[in-house]
C-alpha cells in the first residue's frame, strides 16, 4: 500500500532537509579538526612558558569537538520522532562548542 500524496512530500522533504544539516556539520566538523591542526602547529612556535597553557587549550577543544562528534552520531541515528528534540539539543551543545573555539581563536592570535 502507497501513502497518500500529502504525506510523501511531507517525509522526502524532512528526509531532505536532515541530509542538508547533517552534510552542514560534518562540513563544520571538519573545519574544527582544521582549527584543532592548525592550533597544534602555533604550538610549536609558542614561548615555553606558554605552550602548557596551549596545550591544555587544545586538549580541552579536542575533548569538546569528540563530544559534539558523538551528540552528531546520536542525531543521525535518531527516528523522525526524536529527530527534531535532538536537533535543539545538538544545537544548543554546538553553540556551546563554537564559543569555546572563538575564544581559544583570540588566545592563539595573540602571538
Amino acid at each position: 500500500m502507497t501513502m497518500p500524496i500529502t504525506e510523501q512530500p511531507l517525509t522526502q522533504n524532512l528526509n531532505q532537509e536532515r541530509d542538508i544539516y547533517q552534510a552542514r556539520v560534518k562540513a563544520e566538523l571538519d573545519k574544527l579538526d582544521a582549527r584543532i591542526s592548525e592550533y597544534r602547529a602555533k604550538l610549536d612556535y609558542a614561548k615555553a612558558d606558554q605552550q602548557a597553557q596551549y596545550h591544555d587549550l587544545i586538549d580541552q577543544l579536542t575533548t569538546q569537538r569528540d563530544a559534539i562528534a558523538q551528540r552528531f552520531e546520536e542525531l543521525q541515528k535518531a527516528g523522525d520522532s526524536a529527530w527534531a528534540d535532538l536537533q535543539a539539543g545538538f544545537d544548543r551543545a554546538w553553540t556551546d562548542v563554537n564559543t569555546a573555539f572563538q575564544n581559544a581563536a583570540q588566545q592563539f592570535d595573540r602571538f
